[in-house]
């Protein structure tokens, strides 16, 4: 029985993961986290702008903690006073 759990999370966890480089090229969350956030913007501008304090954003996500930026990354809700 544990073991059957221990696989489903290791399964979960590297799912997870793949989604992550599937779809933003990178396996860390926090990384994923801020090109989720960046991705949001409605227009060309703004994730123009995005992309310029990109490093400022993910020093942000990753002051959070690890569990904030899979919650970032998985639903898209950006951070509390992020914009």
């Amino acid at each position: 029985m544990l073991r059957g759990l221990i696989g489903l999370i290791l399964a979960l966890f590297i799912v997870l993961h793949g989604y992550f480089y599937l779809s933003f090229g990178t396996f860390d969350p926090c990384s994923a986290a801020t090109f989720k956030v960046i991705n949001q913007g409605e227009s060309e501008a703004t994730r123009a702008g995005g992309l310029l304090f990109s490093a400022a954003i993910e020093k942000l996500i990753r002051s959070k903690g690890v569990l904030a930026c899979y919650r970032i990354a998985i639903t898209g809700e950006a951070p509390e006073k992020l914009f």
